[in-house]
């Protein structure tokens, strides 16, 4: 049993706003830090985190606690294992004897990330070692990555061997129970045992946000046939939807900038972050989620979403933007130059060329969607206009603060005023009617309003008789700026 003793010495060497950081954006007021509360939804922060107490409190829904219980809430664990957690984390040594035998769930998770752990050394050893691994090695120089570079991500290799990790593993004793709860093994078909999930692969490890190994890509080498990435399937530590590739790099400087940058790849975030950019996650092998937005919220409040030209690129890049907005994110979107990603336009031009672009060309989603619609002829003709601008509004429906919405849709509203010829009162309408079908699709009551200082469709009430709400006052003054430009 550990000792009170041990458990104070836990506490003194754990930083609770470090922790809590990883989290909760923090603002230092005074000797004190707030932020948003990771444990309910609001818009004022009311988190208050105090150092010299080692407490945190929420004024808002009265939560309070130590370093502790804060891992016990976040992490889902028990006290033994937020006690092991920030022991690790500080590198504090627990007695022998302390054990959590009786606590079953810690006990998978703790067999689970010790079987990713050894995985993750001995992947990495075979891509320095192993003759098998001469073509993986072959396209990571050919991308430019240094020797750093792979030891910071832990770039690894899995053997082509059906079970040469799955052997390795039991000569250090790890369990295949483990092993297969981890997905690094799996049944064979012909029921005579296991067989490697990675073989044949390069691969890339998966960390949460306080750097531990949670899962693995792996990319397929060569032109042999089948899926050019497969990922570890959902496991006891590992939710896909809940985790972004890179975000235990990149979680401080997004707190300093206060933007993230979003990527497809993990090449393009490796890439990016060897040269200097530090700010960038990739969605890890899926569409972006409300869960992986509530962690981007921690850190920072803009996200900028690298534009792909493709039909499904299109189609992924507009979902995930409006979960971005319904997750009370600002959104800009970023078009690279044809034929090019985040990887091959940064290892080409560098990381100055890359931030000049992103200052002259990422706007807010409202001027891209225009310029979009613009450049693809889709503003020509009067029924192509209303579908473009009836999309903007369904994006500006999903903002969950009323202000936000009513400066988005003025912001429409100069934007297209060109096609459209009108007041915005006509948007408002129409804002108010997509707000509306929404909130009665999913079964909820009164609507919340669509942002503008005015009555809306008021029953009886022809629309001319309104007066229109932006005759003066500074929103009507502000002048949009020139579109950027860029050459190659």
């Amino acid at each position: 049993m550990i000792t009170e003793d041990k458990k104070e010495e836990i506490r003194e060497a754990a930083d609770l706003v470090e922790v809590v950081g990883d989290y909760v954006r923090l603002k230092r007021t005074g000797h004190n830090f707030v932020g948003l509360c990771p444990f309910h939804d609001e818009k004022t922060p009311s988190f208050n985190v105090t150092p010299r107490m080692g407490i945190y409190k929420c004024f808002g829904c009265g939560v309070s606690g130590d370093v502790f219980s804060f891992v016990m809430e976040m992490e889902g664990v028990g006290f033994q294992e937020a006690l092991r957690t920030l022991a690790e984390r500080y590198g504090i040594s627990l007695p022998e004897q302390f054990s959590s035998d009786d606590d079953e769930k810690h006990k998978e998770r703790e067999g689970i990330y010790h079987a990713l752990r050894f995985a993750g050394l001995y992947f990495f050893r075979q891509l320095k070692e192993s003759d098998e691994a001469k073509k993986a090695r072959e396209y990571l120089d050919g991308r430019g990555y240094d020797g750093s570079i792979l030891k910071k991500f832990g770039l690894g290799y899995g053997s082509a061997q059906g079970d040469a990790l799955l052997r390795e593993a039991k000569k250090e004793g790890i369990e295949e129970e483990y092993l297969l709860k981890a997905d690094l093994i799996k049944p064979s078909q012909r029921n005579d045992g296991f067989y490697d999930t990675f073989r044949d692969r390069l691969i890339f490890p998966i960390f949460n946000p306080s750097g531990k190994v949670i899962a693995f890509a792996g990319r397929i080498m060569g032109d042999k046939k089948g899926a050019k990435y497969i990922n570890s399937a959902q496991t006891p530590v590992y939710n896909k939807s809940e985790v972004l590739y890179g975000i235990n790099f990149a979680k401080n400087e997004i707190r300093k900038d206060e933007e993230v940058i979003l990527v497809e790849g993990y090449t393009d975030v490796i890439t990016m972050m060897q040269n200097g950019i530090h700010n960038v996650v990739a969605s890890s092998g899926t569409a972006l989620t409300p869960q992986q937005v509530k962690i981007l919220k921690r850190y920072g409040k803009k996200i900028v979403m690298i534009y792909d030209s493709d039909s499904a690129g299109r189609m992924a890049m507009k979902r995930g933007m409006n979960i971005a907005l319904s997750g009370g994110m600002d959104v800009d979107l970023l078009e690279l130059p044809e034929d090019e990603d985040p990887d091959s336009f940064v290892r080409k031009y560098k990381k100055d060329s890359f931030l000049e672009l992103k200052q002259k060309e990422a706007v807010d989603f409202v001027s891209f969607s225009i310029r979009q619609a613009v450049k693809h002829g889709e503003m020509e003709g009067p029924g192509d206009r209303t579908r473009v601008i009836s999309r903007v509004l369904e994006s500006i429906a999903e903002i969950p603060d009323p202000l936000a919405r009513q400066v988005y849709v003025q912001h429409l509203h100069q934007k297209s005023q060109k096609y459209r010829n009108s007041s915005d009162r006509e948007l408002f309408d129409q804002l108010a009617n997509i707000i509306r079908e929404k909130q009665k699709g999913r079964g909820f009551g009164k609507p919340p309003s669509a942002g503008p200082p005015h009555p809306v469709g008021t029953p009886g009430q022809p629309p001319a008789a309104q007066k229109p709400h932006l005759d003066s006052g500074p929103l009507r003054r502000q002048k949009t700026p020139k579109k950027p430009h860029y050459e190659m």
